[in-house]
């Protein structure tokens, strides 16, 4: 699995451009980080890649094929999003919301086997909400909620997926949990994973590549070279100072209050 983005560019106005970029690609096996300010287009990035919005000039490729060739439901086998923001208006049970997340590969009246529904368990197992499985959404904290969220995008087990803010409202113990299973799934099973992030000490531990968004333009390079202090600087418009624990190959990103 390939994307690429050939000189694309979106605007809302079709006047000001939020956001272009060149050309670039990423492949399977690659966790890549999104980085930028509010508003910088980082989840209208996102919109263009599953087909909720057209860019206004260039294109995305998906194996060579453009995203326009693709209807909604081909993306969505390819495709899983985690949003942002709190998506679900029905109180459900725990299971039935995560199950939901294979309906695309559904026919319209088939319902989910008994491997399908075993799998479904195993992913809530995973995120840590096996006493969680009858609960209904109303009665789950914020936390639990966006746990709920990973467990039925993972479920989907497309091959690529896009994480927007997957750990905001988690707690240090299971932020760690889902970046160590997010690792895993791209080593063991070669997906690809773009997750964006205000806080870059999230991600530049884990990813391959970084996406940055600078004066408009999206910008893309490999994890060694985005640690650079001037650079950091310039993206977040702060003084930023980078420690480095060298024998475990690990970076820490402090910024200057």
């Amino acid at each position: 699995m390939k994307i690429d983005f050939n000189n694309c560019y979106f605007s809302f106005n079709k006047k000001d451009y939020l956001f272009f970029c060149d050309h670039f690609t990423i492949y399977s096996g690659e966790i890549i980080g999104v980085l930028g300010v509010n508003g910088a287009g980082k989840s209208t990035l996102f919109r263009c890649l599953t087909g909720d919005l057209t860019l206004s000039k260039g294109d995305i490729m998906i194996n060579d094929n453009s995203i326009k060739s693709f209807n909604t439901k081909e993306l969505s086998k390819i495709i899983s999003i985690l949003p942002q923001a709190d998506y679900v208006n029905v109180d459900y049970e725990v299971l039935l919301l995560v199950l939901m997340g294979i309906t695309p590969h559904l026919s319209l009246f088939e319902r989910p086997s008994n491997e399908e529904i075993e799998k479904c368990y195993s992913f809530i197992d995973l995120v840590g909400l096996n006493s969680k499985v009858s609960a209904r959404y109303s009665t789950l904290s914020t936390g639990e909620r966006k746990l709920t969220a990973i467990a039925q995008t993972l479920y989907k087990d497309t091959e690529v997926n896009i994480f927007d803010e997957p750990t905001a409202n988690l707690d240090i113990f299971n932020k760690v949990k889902i970046m160590r299973i997010i690792k895993k799934i791209v080593q063991e099973r070669k997906k690809i994973f773009l997750i964006s992030s205000h806080d870059p000490n999230e991600i530049i531990n884990i990813a391959d590549k970084i996406i940055y968004f600078q004066n408009k333009k999206i910008n893309i390079i490999e994890k060694e070279s985005f640690l650079d202090g001037s650079l950091l600087n310039n993206i977040f418009n702060t003084n930023v100072k980078i420690i480095s624990d060298t024998p475990n190959n690990l970076s820490h990103i402090v910024f200057e209050y």
